[in-house]
């Protein structure tokens, strides 16, 4: 268990889907910073979008920031993903 007030910055692997997407939109409410990644834009990578969050639309390590404070990911990201 952790502490919401000790994440700074979060990245999301999977943001698009309906669950992990509700988690990061709770975390910007919070005041983190969110970047995500998805394999397709959809009105839900949009609307993460247009709040700030700065959402990738492929699947590349480079994606994750250098300075995180955890990685969040949906249960449909396979262990190979790069991320």
């Amino acid at each position: 268990m952790f502490d919401i007030k000790t994440i700074r910055r979060a990245h999301f692997i999977g943001i698009g889907g309906i669950h992990v997407s509700a988690v990061a939109k709770l975390l910007m409410h919070h005041g983190v910073q969110v970047t995500g990644s998805e394999l397709a834009a959809s009105e839900i990578t949009d609307e993460l979008s247009e709040k700030g969050c700065l959402v990738h639309l492929t699947q590349e390590a480079t994606n994750v920031p250098a300075e995180v404070d955890v990685v969040i990911y949906s249960s449909a990201v396979p262990s190979t993903n790069p991320e």
